[in-house]
């Protein structure tokens, strides 16, 4: 995953809605003094988090597709800091899908997709997928010099056109912050161990292990990581153990619960299924063929 040094100060966001575009005035919003710029930030691509829907995006000119990408990116970047950066977490945008929104009666209905034009900028309502597979319903915008009609753009080459994009007001910028954050975490000067842990709680008991190094890890580690695991699903006997993955440069191992009843699982059994991990950890720390471990997250 590409990575580039956030440089911008200020974030752009035009005054708009999913419900309602309101974009008489472009609003620069100074970026909070709470979020941190000192890391680099993850952007994503083309290929693996913006879904273009084949039918109603179907005059959207590739170059109009890459720059989209790699722009919002970029501004997402600019929103969310190092939250973003520190995160495991991917996002994924769905361009041209219906979005679904309660109306007035409180009633679910269905909007399909649209561009608007208004006030020199392009206005669509699309599908923004964060953590835990949160889907929002967002607006973007986008706008060029180099042409007369904003809805014009998306249908051309715009390989050597200066094309500007923007998330709108409608981008839950808060609320995404809040979810990224762990629920809990467990440095190294606190746990004793090797690594530093976080658990993002809200999905448990089913997760995915994220192992991250200093470096590549060789294969024994690896090797030995998927031994330790496999371990713990043969002491709890309840838990179906996946092989080692590696997903977006993520050193990966799922893990199912197979006994749970969902109707009578209370907040003493989480505690329980939280604290078993324990025992995985200890292992894992206590191993010398383990090398590099520098973080461990649940999520």
């Amino acid at each position: 995953m590409n990575r580039l040094i956030i440089t911008l100060i200020f974030i752009g966001l035009l005054s708009c809605s999913s419900k309602e575009y309101n974009n008489s005035s472009f609003i620069i919003r100074q970026e909070d003094n709470n979020i941190k710029k000192d890391l680099p930030c993850k952007t994503m691509t083309s290929n693996n988090w913006v879904t273009f829907d084949s039918t109603t995006t179907k005059d959207f000119s590739e170059s109009f597709k890459k720059k989209l990408s790699e722009k919002l990116s970029e501004k997402l970047c600019d929103l969310l800091g190092n939250k973003i950066s520190e995160s495991t977490f991917d996002f994924h945008l769905n361009i041209g899908s219906p979005v679904y929104q309660l109306n007035e009666n409180s009633s679910l209905i269905t909007k399909p997709f649209e561009i608007t034009n208004k006030d020199g900028y392009a206005f669509a309502n699309v599908g923004l997928t964060t953590v835990f597979a949160q889907l929002h319903n967002v607006s973007i915008a986008w706008s060029s010099s180099e042409f007369k009609d904003p809805l014009d753009i998306h249908k051309n080459d715009v390989t050597n056109k200066q094309i500007d994009f923007f998330w709108c007001n409608d981008f839950p910028k808060d609320e995404i912050i809040t979810s990224l954050a762990p629920t809990k975490t467990k440095s190294k000067l606190e746990s004793g161990y090797k690594f530093d842990i976080l658990y993002f709680l809200k999905v448990f008991p089913d997760v995915t292990i994220y192992f991250e190094f200093k470096e590549n890890p060789s294969k024994e580690t690896l090797d030995e990581i998927q031994l330790e695991v496999n371990k713990f699903r043969d002491k709890f006997k309840t838990v179906f153990v996946h092989d080692m993955t590696k997903y977006n440069g993520h050193y990966t191992i799922s893990i199912n619960h197979n006994t749970i009843d969902y109707n009578t699982y209370t907040e003493k059994d989480f505690e329980k299924d939280v604290n078993n991990f324990d025992f995985l950890l200890k292992n894992l720390d206590s191993n010398s063929k383990i090398v590099g471990l520098t973080q461990i997250t649940f999520q």
